[in-house]
């Protein structure tokens, strides 16, 4: 009977173990109503159309390098600097908004950056030097970077389940704007001149505040503002307590002695008043960065990855209508070879979801492979100077590319968690720029030597080789880890050092409680 009753006590102890961790699992992977439908679509629909729309302006400015390079000055290098300026600071300037998005709603900080943007090409278009549009051009790129970074966290509030295939669909404007945005450009500078064409721009820029108008804040959003809000509330108004009665401690007051123990005994302090308080205020850098993802080898591996491949994606996307001028071809042609490198990334961005969503490739193997595409696809590029051939390498680029810029923060998620999706998206987009910026300065100083784009292309495909490397190196690492540094085999321990061993734990034991009991 006895044992009859430690079965049933037995099982009985296992179902209310396994209950709790079924409440456990349905806790932690409850989804809110709200998210992946209803008003989640509006918000997707108001993410494309803002991406379309001032996003996917980025790349259109090639366009715009020829007609430079007849007004102003024949210097490659120093015409890249415009579009460089660009890049950078839109990439480095998410970090301003993933600040701002600490302070302010995301809709908010989308139209202050829309607002900015837009200001600044209205005042490019009124530029008559190069300093002009390196001064006009430098402060856009913030206003982009700002909505850049605002459409892509405001993906993550609304969507769980439908998250790749939301980002897809998001980064897809991107792909769309490559395709129509370029030759609509050349057809505008033919017609109004590059200065008209830029304040044709600046207005279809301010358009994209309508999408971002429909950012409506979400539970989490505001939970989670609120939170940081408070946290920092608390912890700066607990140490200037500590610190007031640390400096009325060291006065000598009786009053403010008892006083002060009695508020340490409150906070839990221990008593000790001259002792410094352990929690200090956030500091400006703490609060513009958050420094403890620069101590991780996976971020870091994260950031330089994508380093490389804004160095490559540079050279290609910016360069591929001056490469085709280069050999004779005219404008408009050479113009369409980025708008097949839109409609190919536009499809990219659309498929790539299904594959993450239906576990089909994990996203390091997806983004390893897009960037192995890319690197043949560079290293091949200066072996015709043929349009069909220039043609069918952007096409097979532009797949490649799109896969990898619509995964970026689904990378830094798998790398860094949800937690601190923004703070390392925004790590992944200053990194992004400045290989940007990097690619930009090479590629002008080589064609001003050599004449010739076969070199950065080169340049491009290595680039890209070295960015799949570090996309593998915490895997890489995790392996030598596991096999090439085996953890030695435990020793048989001798009978008597093992009755010794348990003789000190009982010792020790024995003296802990009786210190606790002198406390007590």
């Amino acid at each position: 009977m006895s044992s009859h009753r430690q079965k049933a006590s037995n099982t009985a102890e296992d179902d209310n173990v396994c209950n709790k961790r079924e409440e456990m699992e349905t806790s932690e992977t409850k989804i809110p109503a709200y998210m992946d439908r209803g008003w989640a679509w509006v918000v997707l629909a108001g993410c494309f159309t803002t991406q379309m729309l001032s996003v996917g302006m980025f790349w259109c400015f090639g366009i715009f390098l020829l007609a430079w390079e007849e007004q102003l000055t024949d210097s490659v290098t120093k015409l890249q600097w415009i579009v460089s300026l660009l890049l950078l600071t839109a990439h480095v300037s998410a970090v301003i908004g993933s600040t701002l998005c600490k302070v302010y709603t995301i809709r908010q900080v989308a139209l202050i950056g829309t607002t900015l943007a837009t200001t600044s090409f209205v005042f490019a278009s009124f530029s008559t030097t190069l300093w002009h549009l390196y001064a006009t051009f430098a402060i856009a790129g913030i206003g982009l970077g700002i909505v850049m970074e605002s459409t892509m966290v405001i993906l993550v509030y609304y969507f769980k389940k439908r998250l790749g295939r939301a980002n897809g669909i998001a980064h897809t404007a991107c792909g769309l704007a490559l395709f129509i945005i370029p030759p609509l450009a050349q057809f505008l500078i033919d017609q109004y001149g590059w200065q008209g064409a830029l304040l044709i721009i600046a207005g279809l820029v301010a358009n994209s505040g309508v999408g971002s108008a429909v950012f409506r804040p979400s539970p989490i959003e505001l939970e989670i503002r609120h939170k940081l809000n408070n946290n920092k509330i608390t912890e700066d108004k607990k140490y200037m307590e500590l610190t007031k009665l640390d400096d009325k401690a060291q006065n000598g007051t009786e009053q403010t002695y008892a006083n002060s123990i009695s508020h340490d005994m409150e906070l839990g302090a221990g008593g000790n008043i001259s002792k410094k308080p352990k929690c200090k205020p956030q500091t400006l850098l703490d609060f513009l960065l958050d420094v403890e993802l620069l101590k991780s080898f996976k971020c870091l591996s994260l950031f330089t990855a994508f380093f490389w491949f804004g160095l490559g994606y540079t050279l290609v996307t910016m360069f591929m209508p001056a490469r085709a001028a280069n050999v004779g071809i005219s404008p408009y042609r050479a113009a369409i070879l980025v708008s097949i490198m839109g409609a190919t990334s536009s499809i990219a961005r659309l498929t790539h979801g299904c594959i993450l969503d239906y576990n089909i490739m994990s996203v390091k193997t997806l983004t390893a492979t897009s960037n192995i595409v890319n690197a043949l696809c560079c290293i091949l590029n200066p072996l015709s100077d043929k349009y069909a051939y220039l043609a069918t390498v952007s096409a097979v680029v532009g797949f490649s590319t799109g896969v990898t810029n619509s995964v970026i923060p689904v990378v830094a998620a798998d790398f860094v968690g949800t937690r601190k999706i923004s703070e390392a998206v925004a790590f992944t987009l200053v990194t992004f720029g400045l290989g940007t910026l990097v690619g930009s300065c090479m590629t002008g100083v080589l064609v001003d030597q050599t004449n010739s784009y076969a070199l950065p292309f080169i340049l491009a495909g290595i680039s890209f080789f070295l960015s799949t490397l570090f996309i593998f190196s915490t895997t890489l690492s995790a392996y030598i880890r596991k096999y090439c540094y085996k953890k030695p085999s435990h020793q048989p321990i001798d009978t008597e050092d093992n009755a010794t061993g348990k003789e000190t734990r009982q010792m020790s034991i024995h003296v802990n409680e009786l210190d606790i009991y002198q406390k007590l």
